[in-house]
C-alpha cells in the first residue's frame, strides 16, 4: 500500500508540473542562426507572443499564416498591445536580410524600438532543459549623429564584408575592434553601433549583432 500511495502522489506531482508548463506556440521550422551571446526570452513560447518567420525563401509568416509585409502592418494596428509587448523575429540564416529589413521598417512604423532576433545558441553550450528560446537585442531607429560608430555589411561571392571608416574588419575581430573603439565611452548613445547592410544572408547580420552585443554595444538599424 505505501507502495502504491508514494506512484499515486509521484503522478500528482508530476500531473501539477505538467498543468503549469506553458504551451509552446506552433511555428514554422527554420535554421537559425548560432550567437554566443543569446539570452533566454521564455516568453516567445507564450500563446499570445508575437513571433514573426522569415524563411529561407525571404517569405514571412506571423504564427504559422503566411502574410505579406503590408498585410503584416495591418495586422499590428488591428491588435492592440500593451507597451511592454515584445516583437521577435525568428528568420532563417540563409533568408535575405532585405526581407528582415522591411520587416523592421514595419516593426518602427507601429513604434516599436526594439527587436529580439530568435537564435540558436553553440554546441556544447550547457542544457537548458526543455528547449527555450534565445535571442538577441536589435534596436531600430534613424540614424543618429550621436552614434559612434557606422558599420558597413557587405557580401563578397558569399562572405561578409564589414567596414568601419572605410577600413575592412575581419568579423572574428569585431567584437575587440568594437571594444578598442568604445573603450571610455559610457554614454549609452555614444556605444551606438549602426549597421548599415547590403542584402546580405540573415545570418551575417544576425553574426554582426552579437559581437556588438559581446562588446556592450547597441545594434541599432534604420533606413541606409
Amino acid at each position: 500500500m505505501k507502495n502504491l500511495a508514494s506512484i499515486l502522489i509521484a503522478l500528482t506531482i508530476a500531473g501539477s508540473a505538467l498543468a503549469q508548463a506553458p504551451a509552446l506556440q506552433r511555428g514554422i521550422s527554420v535554421q537559425m542562426p548560432v550567437t554566443s551571446s543569446a539570452g533566454l526570452l521564455p516568453a516567445a513560447d507564450n500563446p499570445d507572443a508575437w513571433v514573426l518567420t522569415v524563411a529561407e525563401s525571404g517569405d514571412l509568416y506571423f504564427g504559422v499564416e503566411s502574410i505579406t509585409p503590408e498585410s503584416w502592418q495591418q495586422e499590428m494596428r488591428s491588435r492592440p498591445r500593451n507597451r511592454e509587448q515584445e516583437l521577435y523575429i525568428k528568420a532563417d540564416g540563409r533568408a535575405p536580410s532585405s526581407s528582415v529589413k522591411r520587416v523592421l521598417e514595419a516593426a518602427r512604423a507601429d513604434r516599436f524600438r526594439r527587436v529580439f532576433l530568435l537564435t540558436a545558441t553553440p554546441a556544447g553550450a550547457p542544457p537548458r532543459g526543455i528547449a527555450a528560446p534565445a535571442g538577441i537585442p536589435l534596436w531600430i531607429a534613424r540614424p543618429s549623429v550621436n552614434a559612434a560608430i557606422v558599420l558597413q555589411i557587405s557580401d563578397d561571392h558569399g562572405l561578409p564584408v564589414l567596414k568601419i571608416d572605410n577600413q575592412q574588419v575581419p568579423l572574428k575581430a569585431l567584437q575587440h575592434k568594437l571594444e578598442d573603439l568604445l573603450r571610455g565611452q559610457n554614454d549609452g548613445n555614444r556605444r551606438m553601433v549602426f549597421l548599415k547592410t547590403d542584402d546580405v544572408p540573415f545570418a551575417d547580420l544576425a553574426h554582426v549583432v552579437d559581437a556588438c552585443n559581446m562588446a556592450s554595444a547597441r545594434a541599432v538599424v534604420g533606413e541606409n
